[in-house]
Formats: structure tokens, sequence, C-alpha cells
């Protein structure tokens, strides 16, 4: 049986991009940021 890890990101580590559903619409973090 295989366990998934998920680790918490540290200061310093690339932030991953993410589309999220706003109420101001989609938006791409952290692109549109």
């Amino acid at each position: 049986m295989q366990e998934n890890q998920t680790s918490i990101p540290l200061l310093g580590d690339d932030f991953p991009s993410l589309s999220v559903q706003t109420t101001h619409g989609p938006m791409n973090i952290p692109e549109d940021l």
C-alpha cells in the first residue's frame, strides 16, 4: 500500500500555479496578482 505524503510549502519554495473561481471571475494565481 502506497502512502501519499503532501508537505507544507516552505518559505522560498515556488508557489504552485492555481486556477480558481472567484466572485470576480476566474483567476490564475500568482500570474494575475
